[in-house]
């Protein structure tokens, strides 16, 4: 008997080995919605100082953007939020009107606004996209490398992140 339940114990423990070594490649938003992580990139809690971090180069305009998920990586964050009470239409417009002059690039259609800029040294993206028209996702990068931000934040780049089933 002992030697039956041993090895089920053995054979347990070997067929659950492989997916707790495996690293998450996505984490599930909202509405189907999930985000592809890339190498490096871990889903971290969001404490006061993110929170005040986000609010300082993100959330502080009129439309409330909720923080939803901080991902980190050792060059850079990125920050999920999910746009409240809006619409892809609303956010555009809220961007041409807060645009400053380190805004280096703003492009938008009618499902989507891509905004780059640079503030305090940093390069800094914001990205809106409406999903299906019932899903309005948001997600805003900040980097020190004009390098980094061009290549993983591009507009095309965080769109094929975006997996919606």
């Amino acid at each position: 008997m002992k030697r039956i339940v041993l090895t089920w114990v053995i054979i347990s423990i070997l067929s659950v080995l492989p997916s707790c070594l495996e690293t998450n490649k996505e984490i599930s938003l909202f509405n189907g919605l999930k985000f592809e992580l890339n190498k490096g990139e871990v889903v971290n809690y969001v404490d006061m100082h993110v929170n005040d971090k986000y609010t300082r180069y993100f959330n502080n305009r009129k439309i409330q953007i909720p923080l939803f998920k901080y991902i980190k990586n050792a060059d850079y964050e990125i920050f999920i939020g999910v746009p409240f009470n809006t619409t892809i239409d609303a956010f555009i417009q809220d961007q041409l009107k807060n645009q400053d002059f380190a805004t280096t690039k703003i492009t938008y259609d009618s499902i989507s606004c891509y905004k780059n800029s640079k503030m305090d040294n940093f390069y800094i993206v914001e990205y809106a996209r409406n999903y299906s028209n019932k899903s309005l996702l948001y997600i805003a990068a900040i980097s020190n490398s004009l390098e980094l931000s061009d290549s993983l934040f591009s507009m095309s780049q965080l769109s094929n992140r975006i997996i919606s089933r």
